[in-house]
This record gives C-alpha cells, structure tokens and sequence, in this order.
C-alpha cells in the first residue's frame, strides 16, 4: 500500500493538472512529492553516496604546498602580511578534491565528508594524502576537479529531473553531448552570479578604496550594505539552478525563469526556501553527532543523501509546477 501511495504521488509529480483553476500543491505537499518520487526510484542517491566515500576513503591532495607558497609571500608584507600568513596556513590540511563535490551558493551536491576537518578523519586511519606535490600542480588539479564536479553535478542534476518530473530520460545522463551541455549552462550560471555580483559590489568597492585611501575604515559598513544585494539575489535565482535541469535552458534564460517563478508566488517561494536552506543546511550538522567512527559516519552519507536529493527534487517540482502556472517554456520532451 505505501509503494502504491507513491507512485500515485509519482504520477502526479510527473503529470500535475495545470488548469489554472486547480490549486497547485502547498510547500509541504511539494516536499512530499519530491521524497515520493525518490521513494520510486532511491538509486537516484547512489552518485552522491558514492562521491561521499571516494571524499573519505580515496586518495586527499592537500593544499599545503599552495597555502605554504601564498604565506611565504605575505609574510614579507609586515604584521598585516603575516596575520594574513597565518590565516592560510589553517588551510593546509583542506583536500582540494572536494572541488568535485558541487557546491554553489543555491545547489550543493549532498556530501557529508566535504564538512568535515582532516583532523575528525584521521581518526579512522583509512585516509591517504599527498602533501609535497609542486604548489602549481595542486592549482591544476584544483581546477580540474572544479570542472569534473560540474560536469558530475551536472549530470546527477538531470537524472533528479528525470526522477522528479518526468523530463528528458535517464540515457540524459550518460549521454556525453546533454550532460556538457548542462554543464556549460551551469558555468555560465556561475559566471553570470560573479559578473551580477561585481556589477552592483563595485562601487562599493571602489568607495572603500577611495575611504582608504584617505584613512577611513568602512570595511563593516560596505559588507553590512553588500548583504541586502546578495540576499535578493539568493531569494530570486534560488530556482535557476533547477530551471536549467527541468528546462534544459542557459544560465540567463534560468535567472529570468527563477526570478519570475519567486515573484509570481514570492510568499511560497519564500516558505520553501526557509524550510529548503533550514533542512539541508541544519541536517549535515545534526549528522555529525554519528561520525565519531566508520559506521556512523557511512549511516551519515546515506541519510544525508537521501535527505538533501529529496528536497532538490522538491526544489525542481516546486519550479515545475508555477513556471508551467506561468506559462513559461516547458522543455521539448515534456509538452
């Protein structure tokens, strides 16, 4: 009966009435919807697992060689320069592979380990790092690994779009072409938010220079100013991310498709975002009460999988349903 009960609710997130007299299901419906539709098809967790234990248990390319080369640098600057110095010197022990985790500012690939610090992992003994390799080496491989994690987290994105709506197919995945594709909106997507960003920062920057300058301290001030831009653009392009898997569309044509969808239904888009941010920011941390030992800390990946790709699903059944109220452009293979 629980099976039958969510392929009915599976059935729903993949054919949603759409008249625009019929109530479009609640946050806390849609977050039903998206666990039931995973509920179908829990494989969908298994990349995430998988990167998790690699993040754990394979090879660890510390930044030490490049944090030890910036500090020896700033640390010829004076008392500002070695303050500096000493900061980055906190940073040696981070594995520049977790890069392959995605994690922008409204996605994160659903990783446990990523958030976790060397010193709790070398508890278990089963870690292997390498931490005397050329400090340019340790950039390449950073930059590597940032472009394979776009390209993984990319293709993990289509299949939870598969999974929750119905769009495309699961061969989406595996197909070289649709995947990069994805991936490249993605890029731009990043490089969009980072062009909005120093757009609307920079005069701010350039006043805090020019206050510099002249022996005027507003660094606070300009952060405190800088957080109300930053916060509007989380709540309006929350959805971009999801509109470029579900849509099968570029990173502008995502922005537009979020900032719409959140204000054609701002005070739902709002509850969803809270209940989104709390549960998937709040529960990676509850969970490291179990990782004190190998068993508790596997029980942690999978539930934290399982958690986080539920309410990613949710997120794109969320945008699904109101970019269609809208009238927004449906990727071909849904109409």
């Amino acid at each position: 009966m629980a099976m039958e009960r969510f392929r009915r609710a599976d059935e729903y997130a993949r054919h949603p009435q759409t008249r625009n007299d019929t109530p479009l299901p609640g946050v806390i419906d849609t977050i039903g919807l998206g666990y039931a539709a995973l509920m179908v098809k829990p494989l969908i967790v298994l990349p995430p697992i998988l990167l998790d234990l690699y993040l754990w248990l394979g090879m660890r390319v510390t930044a030490r060689p490049l944090t030890l080369e910036a500090a020896a640098w700033f640390r010829d600057e004076g008392a500002d320069g070695r303050a500096i110095a000493s900061d980055l010197e906190r940073f040696e022990r981070t594995n520049v592979l977790e890069l392959l985790s995605l994690r922008l500012p409204t996605f994160r690939m659903p990783t446990v380990v990523a958030n976790l610090d060397a010193a709790r992992l070398d508890r278990f003994g089963l870690t292997f790092e390498l931490t005397s390799l050329p400090w340019w080496l340790v950039v390449a491989i950073s930059i590597v690994a940032f472009a394979v994690g776009i390209i993984l987290g990319a293709g993990w994105l289509l299949a939870v779009a598969w999974v929750a709506t119905g769009v495309g197919t699961l061969r989406d995945v595996v197909r070289p072409r649709v995947m990069l594709g994805r991936a490249l909106a993605i890029g731009g997507w990043i490089a969009a938010v980072l062009g909005l960003f120093l757009l609307v920062s920079s005069p701010f920057i350039a006043g805090l220079v020019f206050g510099a300058m002249l022996g005027l301290n507003g660094l606070g001030l300009i952060i405190l100013i800088l957080l109300f831009p930053a916060a509007w653009g989380y709540m309006f392009f929350f959805f971009s991310v999801q509109a470029i898997a579900v849509d099968r569309i570029g990173a502008f044509a995502a922005l537009r498709a979020s900032y719409k969808v959140v204000r054609g239904y701002f005070w739902q888009s709002t509850r969803f975002i809270i209940l989104s941010l709390t549960i998937t920011t709040g529960f990676p941390f509850a969970l490291r009460v179990f990782t004190s030992n190998p068993a508790g800390l596997t029980l942690a990946i999978v539930l934290n999988a399982f958690i986080a790709s539920g309410m990613i699903a949710a997120a794109m059944l969320f945008y699904r349903d109101r970019a269609r109220r809208l009238g927004l452009p449906a990727y071909a293979a849904e109409r």
